[in-house]
């Protein structure tokens, strides 16, 4: 089986597994959806799992960090040190990667949605759209979809349709 992951960095964050074997799923299928956990070995222990006994990731896309208007050292410090911490972790399972600029994913999979709404509307609408079978809830008890889920799928939807061309 071949994967491609997408990752949300942060602390609200989150990382999404697609299978994409051709064969398989011939436009790919969400495997699992994790909200960024607090302790990061649970996310080398899943990326374990999708790359060994004849399972291969083929490619992890990571939206590129980058600073934000009005937050504060201490949180952009804590940002980049977890941003950090992920990108070692790629490095050390040796993963192929990739950073995607929040930018260039949002152009392509929130095209042909109102200009109107705010980003985060148009991702959730996308999501809709292109997922309308995945729960984005980070938990059974939220009664809101996850930011974090929604912009991994959708990176990792952009990943997708990168590969396929």
């Amino acid at each position: 089986m071949e994967f491609i992951v997408g990752i949300d960095p942060g602390l609200k964050g989150a990382i999404v597994v697609m299978n994409v074997t051709k064969h398989v799923v011939p436009n790919g299928a969400v495997t699992e959806l994790m909200v960024m956990p607090n302790n990061l070995i649970k996310l080398v222990d899943m990326l374990e799992v999708y790359n060994r006994d004849g399972n291969k990731i083929r490619m992890v896309y990571i939206e590129k960090a980058q600073a934000m208007p009005k937050q504060g050292v201490s949180s952009m410090f804590k940002y980049g040190m977890g941003y950090g911490e992920l990108l070692g972790i790629l490095y050390a399972l040796r993963l192929p990667h990739g950073l995607v600029h929040p930018r260039v994913w949002c152009k392509t999979m929130h095209a042909g949605l109102s200009a109107k709404a705010s980003a985060k509307e148009r991702s959730k609408e996308a999501v809709k759209r292109l997922f309308p079978d995945v729960n984005t809830l980070a938990t059974s008890r939220s009664t809101k979809p996850h930011e974090g889920i929604i912009d991994a799928l959708l990176i990792t939807e952009f990943g997708r349709r990168q590969l396929a061309n």
